[in-house]
């Protein structure tokens, strides 16, 4: 409600990245800040629903619901995205090296199809930037499941 209220009518109001880059922005900062991710589970999380949950080569999963990779490119919103009630996710489109992407604009809007086409292209930071980033994230490690990244 209160996304559809307020939060979309002001996101649509700026460019299709920007809002992206302000998504991901917030969630970041918001996991810095002490008490924050129980507001944002409190506001956006999906409550878990035992029947729904699923075990899969020795993996435990919550929800059958997950978030693929290419929306946390970078893996700077674990904590924000993990705390709204996905099962699983997959974050990064990581390139051994960091690389700009696709020029811009390439990201578009089709409001009738309530659908996006996103042509960013591998823009991030490196795989060995964000695999540092992923063992500092202060995300409950227990249901970390692997980490593994490979450079060469």
């Amino acid at each position: 409600m209160l996304y559809r209220n307020l939060g979309k009518p002001l996101f649509f109001k700026l460019d299709p990245e920007a809002a992206h880059h302000l998504v991901i922005g917030s969630l970041h900062k918001a996991a810095k800040v002490p008490g924050m991710i129980p507001v944002v589970r409190g506001m956006y999380g999906v409550p878990e629903v035992p029947e729904l949950a699923t075990d899969l080569f020795g993996v435990h999963f919550p929800s059958p619901i997950g978030l693929a990779a290419g929306l946390d490119k970078n893996a700077e919103a674990v904590e924000g995205f993990s705390s709204i009630g996905f099962g699983f996710m997959e974050v990064g489109t990581v390139t051994p090296k960091g690389q700009p992407g696709n020029e811009q604009p390439r990201l578009f809007r089709l409001p009738p199809d309530e659908a996006l086409i996103n042509r960013m292209g591998f823009n991030n930071r490196g795989a060995e930037d964000m695999a540092g980033d992923l063992p500092r994230s202060n995300y409950g490690g227990s249901r970390w499941q692997s980490i593994s990244v490979r450079t060469s």
